[in-house]
Formats: structure tokens, C-alpha cells, sequence
């Protein structure tokens, strides 16, 4: 897979320099709105380089990412992929949420439908991961502000096992990534909960937002994640982070997903 990429990476370096360098010879004379084809040429071709420019700075710093990732974190999330592969032979297929259903998660036409949608959802993230739809129950609780008087600080979505039930607190500031990203991993607790799985205390979290990256809900824990803001409580400054991995984690999981032939890069 990464040779196959590195040799589409040529070609296309390749192409590139064939366009910059030749296509203006070829078309010689022509002009478009008073710009020659090879001025355009050119432009094609500076512009290829610098998009592939842009993403081989991605992988480089990536690179060094993965070079200087603490030995404890590896070992760490090799042994959660194992007690994972312990679950399910081998990651689930990505999760995709339809789009009529994204629509109407992000007008949020009303309180009744909204509760619904919510619902829906939950439903077809349980049943990605293999679970009953109704195993669990949602329950949202509608706010203007932060979560720090209902769930405790930080928190917009809780899992109560005890009474398998999901507590989900909706503002009008989360968006669509970040509703996906909470419900999937309240649903990866549950997951938890139902297969008696372990883990320290202070590891748990990170272990469940692994669960749902390995369960296809990496892109909804990208984009949903890592978001900082002010929050107002009882004249009170917060600073709200949703989410428990950092940038880093997830380029070491990527690859170590990829290392074991599960995720593509």
C-alpha cells in the first residue's frame, strides 16, 4: 500500500513537470482573456507542486510525530488494540451518517424532532458496533449553557450503567462532528459495559475513544474533538475540551491500525 502511494506520488511529481515545462510548447500562440497557455502552464504546474508540497509537509511532520511518541503511549495503545481484537477479529467498516439524516440533525427544526434524530442516531452507531438498537436509551437534555451544573466539569454527554442509559446535553453551539463523536463514545462505554471490559480509572476514557475510532468513527472524533472554548457558569470562566486524545494519539493510531493492514491512510 505506502510503495503503491509513493509511486502515484511520482508520477504525479512526474506530470507535473512535464505540464510546467512542455505544455506551453505545445500550445504556443493560444491565449485565453489575454494570458498565454503557457502563463497557464505554469500555473497548473505550481499549483500541483504546491498542494503535494503542502501534504508531504504533513506526512514529514507526522514522521516526526511518530519517531518521538512516548514508548509508554505505544504500549499502551498496542494493548487496547489487542483487548479490541479480543471483541471483534478486526475493526468495523467506517461509520457514515446518511445525509438526509445530517440535514436534519443541523437545522434542528424543533425540540421533538431533534430528540428524535438524536435518537436515530444513537441507534445506528449501537448497531454499527454490533449492538442492539435498543440496548441503551438516550436521554437529551436541552441547554443554553455549558454542562457544568448538571454532568460535572467538561462533560456534555454521560453513561449511566446502571440504568444503560446515555445523558446527552445539547447546546445551540455543538455541531454535527461533535454530536456524532460524544454519541459514539457514550455508546462505546456501553460497549464496555456490556462485554465486562476494565481498565484503570484514569485510562478508561482514552481506552473508549479508542473503541470508537476502532468501531469507524475516527473522522467524527477528528473534527469533533480538540475544541476549546469560553464557557460562563455562575459568573465563572470555563474552559471546555471535549474529547481525551490528542493530535499525536491519533496519528500513532492511524498508523498502528495501518501497520496491522486494518485502516487505510
Amino acid at each position: 500500500m505506502m510503495k503503491r502511494k509513493l509511486n502515484i506520488i511520482v508520477l504525479i511529481l512526474i506530470v507535473a513537470v512535464i505540464t510546467w515545462g512542455l505544455f506551453g510548447e505545445i500550445v504556443h500562440g493560444f491565449t485565453i482573456f489575454g494570458v498565454s497557455m503557457s502563463d497557464i502552464g505554469s500555473l497548473i504546474g505550481i499549483f500541483v507542486i504546491i498542494c503535494l508540497s503542502f501534504k508531504m509537509l504533513k506526512w514529514i511532520i507526522e514522521g516526526f510525530q511518530l519517531l518521538f511518541f512516548p514508548k509508554s503511549q505505544r504500549k499502551l495503545f498496542n494493548a487496547m488494540l489487542d483487548g479490541l481484537l479480543k471483541i471483534r477479529k478486526k475493526p468495523a467498516p467506517r461509520f457514515q451518517v446518511p445525509r438526509k439524516l445530517r440535514r436534519a440533525i443541523n437545522k434542528r427544526r424543533s425540540v421533538g424532532d431533534t430528540e428524535a434524530n438524536l435518537k436515530y442516531l444513537t441507534e445506528q452507531i449501537l448497531i454499527h458496533m454490533g449492538l442492539p438498537k435498543d440496548s441503551v436509551k438516550l436521554n437529551v437534555i436541552h441547554s443554553q449553557h455549558s454542562s457544568y451544573s448538571q454532568l460535572g466539569a467538561g462533560q456534555i454527554g454521560r453513561y449511566l450503567g446502571a440504568e444503560r442509559e446515555i445523558e446527552f446535553i445539547l447546546t445551540d453551539d455543538h455541531k454535527f462532528w461533535t454530536i456524532v463523536a460524544v454519541l459514539a463514545h457514550e455508546c462505546a462505554h456501553h460497549l464496555h459495559h456490556l462485554k465486562g471490559v476494565n481498565m484503570k480509572v484514569h485510562k478508561y476514557e482514552l481506552y473508549t475513544d479508542f473503541t470508537a475510532i476502532f468501531y469507524g468513527f475516527i473522522k467524527y472524533l477528528e473534527k469533533g474533538y480538540n475544541m476549546e472554548k469560553a464557557e460562563y457558569f455562575e459568573d465563572k470562566v470555563y474552559t471546555l475540551r471535549i474529547g481525551y486524545l490528542e493530535n499525536r494519539d491519533y496519528v500513532y493510531i492511524r498508523w498502528l491500525l495501518f501497520k496491522h493492514r486494518f485502516l487505510r491512510r
